[in-house]
């Protein structure tokens, strides 16, 4: 088997071993509308099946459910904010060539809410208001939403685009228990798309856990989860750096937005 051929079917085992760990965590099926209010049942059980789909689907499409985390921030209690990251990605030969993952912020708050947070020369209020607010009360907000999609092939669209890119927004899926959710974000604006290093499941997980207080704090230093972060680097991010770094000290004429960063 090729290089590279090895390369993308131990990218599909790897989000396979991250799923696993997810749905097994202890703290992750601590989750619950009992423990955190508002919260929808966990979905380790609906993770498991994905898992199981990604061994036994050779070709084809397999969806990584949405799971919500509790944002545990005290300038923004009264929000009931939740961290929501989900994705899709699709096989070819057991080899993992196309993905998408999102990181969503939502927050579910009562009508007229501001919170407030203190700063070193006293306190501050944070207006946490919007359009649609008034018209929203006690729904699930969902007020930024990231997805990060990486593909072998130019995404179609102008001229040097890269095939590894992060988006601001894009279209939030309906239905499975998402339809009473209202999304503050216009979708169809597919641009810009702005180039960015390849992640995973993995890597957009962390990158949360890194920003935000949830209960999921302790992973930050848990053994199994910090060497599926490093597998995520060194799967996706070391071609990508090493391909970036040698364009860079060539004598070209040309920008790295007009070079297609391919094979990544």
């Amino acid at each position: 088997m090729p290089r590279r051929d090895r390369e993308l079917c131990r990218r599909r085992r790897h989000l396979e071993e991250t799923i696993r760990f997810i749905s097994e965590d202890r703290l992750f099926n601590e989750l619950s509308p009992e423990r955190y209010e508002g919260l929808r049942p966990n979905r380790a059980g609906y993770l498991r099946e994905a898992c199981s789909h990604l061994r036994s689907t050779p070709s084809g499409e397999v969806s990584i459910p949405q799971f919500e985390i509790p944002v545990q921030d005290k300038k923004l209690r009264g929000h009931r904010p939740r961290l929501v990251v989900g994705g899709l990605v699709e096989l070819s030969s057991s080899a993992l060539i196309r993905s998408s993952f999102s990181f969503c912020i939502t927050f579910r708050t009562s009508s007229g809410h501001v919170a407030t947070y203190a700063r070193s020369e006293g306190s501050s209020e944070l207006n946490t208001q919007s359009c649609c607010l008034g018209t929203c009360t006690d729904r699930v907000r969902v007020v930024r939403r990231f997805h990060f999609d990486w593909s072998p092939e130019p995404t179609a669209g102008p001229a040097g685009l890269c095939p590894s890119h992060l988006q601001y927004g894009g279209l939030f899926p309906g239905g499975d228990g998402f339809d009473d959710w209202h999304y503050c974000v216009e979708h169809f604006l597919e641009l810009p798309r702005i180039m960015y290093p390849p992640m995973d499941l993995a890597l957009v997980l962390d990158l949360g856990l890194r920003q935000f207080e949830t209960p999921l704090a302790r992973w930050k230093e848990e053994q199994r989860w910090r060497s599926l972060v490093l597998d995520s680097e060194e799967l996706w991010w070391q071609d990508y750096w090493r391909r970036g770094a040698d364009h860079l000290g060539l004598s070209v004429r040309q920008g790295l937005h007009e070079i297609v960063l391919d094979k990544l």
